[in-house]
């Protein structure tokens, strides 16, 4: 039958679209047997990140990494980064110390207190740093390593030998023209499904970013976006969902067998977008085909009016 397969609702495909492509993709929610109506924010940051030195050896480190549970409260300073206001002579993440510049992503409505206050709960959705070399095509040079904890814990003082040695992550040259990403592959802790009512009481800390060994002061712009759902008194936009345990099993089974690293920056969309339309229905395709479609910028921009935040594509669309 041409139906045959999981039928996996459009709700699922939206929700791994969002992990594809945090930065441009819908607005998902997480969905889960507890998925429930809720207002969706996808808050940002930009700014540049500059190259340190180590001794005098022209050479040196720079970084960016971001706590997501954090970056749900507008006041909560949740990315780290180097940025060249101070030379930083490190070789690792840290959230703190000479050359290490600190921010919250502000456009969130709820700060961190009212989460308590207002008995509001949270949760993160997705999240992902891309970073692209602005400096001259003729100083072009270094590498570039992506990493997301395995089990979302915080990356602080994990070295550039100590992470390059780990399997599954990948050295990628610097090249001018190419933004270099890492994302999250989805909860890796129980804690992460739960709606959490205090972003800073439930924080790992920041689990993913970008590691960069360069010639000093090389620069680059850098680029976070995360994408999370809140419930209760301040769920005051909250959009349809739907409880999806087949679909979300589907779509963490295959990001999670991609293997170490593989989701969050080795394996190409291309390549990753035919594993997820492996086993499921004809309708379930159509609908991941549109949802696909939405994570790009350029095709969203022509699917907007025909759909629902939450639900995917509008029922008239897949007749």
């Amino acid at each position: 039958m041409a139906s045959a397969g999981a039928n996996v609702t459009d709700c699922s495909w939206d929700y791994a679209a969002c992990l594809m492509n945090p930065w441009d993709g819908p607005l998902a929610c997480y969905p889960d047997s507890f998925a429930l109506p809720s207002t969706r924010f996808r808050v940002r940051k930009v700014f540049d990140i500059k190259v340190g030195e180590i001794g005098t050896t022209g050479s040196g480190y720079g970084f960016i990494s971001v706590d997501p549970i954090l970056a749900m409260a507008n006041n909560l300073q949740s990315v780290f980064w180097t940025d060249g206001s101070a030379t930083y002579t490190g070789d690792s993440f840290v959230q703190a110390g000479t050359g290490v510049v600190t921010g919250a992503l502000g456009q969130g409505t709820i700060a961190n207190a009212d989460y308590a206050s207002t008995s509001t709960q949270g949760r993160v959705v997705s999240v992902g740093v891309r970073a692209w070399y602005t400096g001259s095509i003729m100083s072009c040079a270094g590498q570039i390593l992506a990493y997301e904890s395995p089990d979302h814990q915080n990356l602080t003082n994990l070295t550039w030998g100590d992470l390059s040695s780990r399997p599954g992550v990948h050295l990628v040259p610097v090249a001018a023209g190419r933004k270099f990403h890492v994302r999250s592959s989805g909860p890796k802790n129980p804690a992460e499904r739960d709606y959490s009512i205090s972003p800073s009481g439930t924080s790992t800390g920041a689990f993913l970013g970008l590691l960069i060994s360069a010639p000093k002061n090389l620069t680059f712009t850098a680029e976070v976006s995360v994408v999370y759902e809140v419930v209760g008194q301040r769920n005051l936009n909250p959009s349809p969902t739907k409880q999806d345990a087949v679909g979300l099993s589907h779509v963490n089974t295959v990001f999670n067998a991609l293997g170490p690293q593989g989701f969050s920056s080795a394996f190409s969309d291309s390549s990753i977008w035919p594993r997820l339309i492996s086993g499921v229905s004809s309708v379930a395709k159509v609908a991941l085909g549109m949802s696909a479609a939405a994570a790009t910028p350029a095709v969203s921009s022509i699917l907007t009016s025909l759909r629902t935040p939450g639900l995917g594509v509008l029922p008239r669309v897949l007749m």
